[in-house]
């Protein structure tokens, strides 16, 4: 009877006092990875020795998406929080980890201010010469030795004291939570039946605290292009994912499930704002006022994709970014300069590139070099294996472009006339800095009209254009080294006595 009293008030006592034994939890090992630019599916191989386990879990992971495999079939599975052995979480490892590498790094530092008082020691010890000539040698030499060695000597003693600093946090910082209950989020797993040995099983699930993003580095020369391909890959997920097979998904999770509700799209005539007596005009919805056309936009995301990285890789849960090469190598490419003076007083390097690689290309950021000459920062746009495209290198400023209005004249259109015209002409100036001829291609607009009052006539060019389409007008100029072109360009605008014309942009 005193026995079980004894264990009754021990029992209340635990209850009462909210501390409760702390159970066994699995780690296991992540040995595959994919990973998404929002999250990463991770898969990972369990030892289990009895009928029930406890297998430990990121906070992040989503319930819903835990899948098991193994040999015996479970009859339950179910998530809770588990009090686990603060010394034996992965964190604390980590710390440990962390804590002898900078024990390493700091011995290495004193070894090496150990040696060179060793060396300064040798140095001073050695026998001076009997001519003076030979002995201001060794006391100019053994002069610049020490004062090498002591500014050696003083940056190792800053590292040293970083190295000490960084020795006692990391130190702290486990006594603390050593010291504190730790609650783990774990999968409650029961098998069907008691495994005779040890049982390895599967357990995968999603995690939204990892992600990967692409970026470029392209490196254009004659007719090709040098392009490396990096994934920066984080992950927050408080598990070691060492040695692991990692594959990079372009596709995105948690993307809308259906489809938006379709409308109809109704066009009518847009009724101009009626005028008060007071001569105060009322706005229409801007909706009402915008000439309402429908332009397609293809999404430039990829779905479907899985690049497997062919290594096996490691990335610790710091959050930090590690760069993992995807693919580096050459592909053909043409090279050529577009300017664009109605828009940007500039000329453009253009590669028409073809994706030679069984890899896709997701959009993400780029640096673009030209003969290993910096151009730009900016971003490539996806392109599929095997896909031809256009990509903006940035600009060539060994060229000068000037744009001006040489003209612009209103008046009326004979003496009885009941319409009015504008007369528009410009000058282009493009001047080739380089020493060698280049092609350029030069694009400008005129204006057109949808309104038969209102006409665009009179319209001339010198020289005469390569094309001209729908406003577009285009032309391919050869430029000699050190020597300029010019280009004109002259229009009309007619239109009724009383009206006023305005300009809308439409991008093609």
């Amino acid at each position: 009877m005193k026995i079980r009293a004894i264990a009754t008030l021990s029992i209340i006592f635990t209850a009462l006092s909210g501390v409760a034994s702390a159970e066994r939890l699995l780690n296991g090992k992540v040995t595959s990875v994919t990973l998404y630019q929002n999250g990463a599916m991770v898969e990972k191989i369990v030892q289990v020795h009895n009928q029930a386990a406890n297998i430990s879990i990121p906070e992040t992971a989503d319930p819903s998406s835990i899948r098991v495999k193994s040999q015996i079939p479970t009859t339950s599975i179910s998530i809770k929080k588990v009090l686990s052995n603060a010394r034996q979480s992965p964190y604390i490892k980590e710390l440990k980890e962390k804590l002898s590498e900078k024990q390493d790094a700091l011995d290495s530092k004193l070894a090496k201010v150990k040696a060179l008082k060793e060396s300064l020691k040798l140095m001073i010890s050695i026998k001076p010469p009997a001519n003076k000539e030979g002995l201001d040698k060794l006391l100019a030499y053994i002069q610049h030795k020490v004062e090498t060695y002591t500014s050696a000597e003083l940056r190792l003693k800053r590292d040293i004291k970083k190295l000490k600093k960084d020795i006692a946090a990391i130190e702290r910082e486990i006594k603390l939570i050593s010291g504190k209950k730790v609650f783990q989020k774990a999968v409650k797993l029961l098998l069907k039946s008691a495994p005779k040995r040890e049982q390895k099983l599967t357990i995968s699930y999603f995690v939204r605290s990892a992600s990967w993003r692409p970026t470029y580095i392209l490196n254009i020369e004659k007719d090709r292009v040098h392009i490396t391909y990096t994934a920066v890959v984080q992950q927050r997920t408080k598990e070691e994912w060492k040695d692991i097979r990692l594959n990079l998904g372009t596709k995105k999770i948690l993307m809308p499930q259906s489809p938006p509700r379709p409308y109809r799209l109704i066009v009518d005539i847009a009724k101009h704002p009626k005028t008060t007596r007071t001569k105060k005009t009322f706005s229409l919805p801007a909706a009402a006022t915008n000439l309402i056309r429908e332009k397609v936009v293809t999404s430039e995301e990829l779905v479907g994709f899985n690049i497997q990285i062919s290594r096996k890789v490691s990335i610790p849960p710091d959050g930090k970014p590690h760069f993992i090469e995807i693919y580096q190598g050459y592909i053909p490419a043409t090279l050529s300069y577009v300017s664009k003076p109605f828009l940007a007083n500039h000329v453009f390097i253009k590669a028409s590139l073809k994706n030679t690689t069984k890899i896709p290309w997701i959009r993400g950021r780029a640096i673009f070099f030209a003969n290993n000459e910096l151009l730009q920062k900016g971003m490539l746009k996806s392109i599929l294996p095997q896909e031809q495209s256009e990509v903006f290198f940035g600009v060539d400023e060994g060229f000068e472009v000037k744009r001006y209005k040489k003209q612009a004249l209103k008046g009326e259109k004979g003496i009885f006339s009941k319409e009015k015209q504008i007369t528009y002409a410009y000058n282009i100036k493009i001047k080739n800095t380089h020493n060698t001829p280049k092609e350029v291609i030069i694009q400008e607009i005129i204006p057109i009209s949808e309104n038969q009052k209102v006409k665009v006539v009179d319209v001339r060019f010198s020289p005469k254009p390569t094309e001209e389409k729908d406003g577009i007008v285009k032309w391919k100029v050869k430029i000699a080294a050190h020597s300029q072109k010019q280009l004109t360009i002259h229009y009309k605008i007619v239109y009724p006595t009383g009206k006023e014309i305005t300009f809308k942009r439409w991008y093609y």
